[in-house]
């Protein structure tokens, strides 16, 4: 693997990771909308709006990392690199897309489930029925979403990594 190419696996993975921290931030702000007392939000409207400003940013990132990265590639480290030959036909596992898209699902797995036990516990805590439903949902709604969402990030990781490298036609790697 030559310079070029472990900086367009890093790119992507800055890019993976801005946005998976967008689908985070949006589901909590989801959650935060529908869920708090009506009382406690002076204006909604102006909640939300301030809120997809702030999300815009980590999806612009997002966007500029995954699908102008070669420009950024060019900027930093020109072209001259750009076609050299592969002497292998196969990579190492740290030389494949899908390997980092695993250890990223895997960080953020591991970190919210982490996050996810104390809350957990604390809706168990909670006696009856009722606000044991209404909470679980408070509380854990988002978290199991994200669960889901990083075990499918680890599973499909190959899947992941060729759509990503289809449409932002770069050669694929395997």
């Amino acid at each position: 693997m030559n310079k070029r190419q472990v900086l367009d696996i890093v790119l992507i993975i800055f890019g993976i990771y801005f946005l998976m921290y967008f689908v985070q931030s949006m589901i909590a702000t989801t959650w935060n909308f529908f869920f708090t007392p009506q009382d406690q939000l002076v204006n909604k409207g102006i909640y939300i709006l301030m809120m997809w400003v702030y999300l815009l940013i980590p999806l612009a990132i997002a966007v500029f990392f995954l699908f102008k990265r070669e420009k950024i590639l060019n900027m930093l480290i020109g072209k001259s690199e750009q076609q050299e030959v592969q002497q292998f036909q196969t990579l190492p596992c740290y030389g494949r897309l899908a390997f980092w898209i695993q250890i990223l699902g895997l960080y953020y797995l591991i970190s919210t489930v982490a996050r996810a036990i104390p809350r957990l516990i604390m809706v168990i805590s909670r006696s009856s029925h009722h606000s044991f439903k209404y909470f679980f949902w408070q509380d854990m709604g988002g978290s199991t979403v994200m669960i889901i969402l990083f075990f499918l990030l680890i599973w499909k990781s190959e899947v992941i990594a060729d759509f990503i490298n289809k449409i932002t036609k770069q050669p694929q790697s395997k």
